[in-house]
């Protein structure tokens, strides 16, 4: 049995590449899997203003957050006092 091979020439290029942004405070970050939203005011620092888990609520305020599980948030959040009593 012979074998027969081939020579592939091929080109590749990017074309563009979304670097994250550097960071400035205070900024909106999201988490990627868990849908909650930090309000960083400094680095590892931040509340969170928005969460669909129960474990981390709105108010929850932290100065060790784990940022590199964070992405930038680049949407709307509307905060309002409608459950305030």
């Amino acid at each position: 049995m012979s074998r027969v091979y081939y020579e592939i020439i091929m080109k590749s290029a990017i074309k563009s590449f979304n670097k994250e942004p550097k960071t400035s405070y205070p900024c909106l970050k999201i988490v990627v899997g868990n849908t909650f939203i930090v309000l960083f005011t400094a680095p590892k620092t931040g509340t969170v203003v928005y969460t669909e888990d129960l474990h981390d609520p709105v108010g929850l305020w932290s100065s060790s957050w784990g940022e590199e599980n964070f992405s930038h948030f680049n949407g709307e959040l509307i905060l309002s006092n409608d459950y305030c009593i």
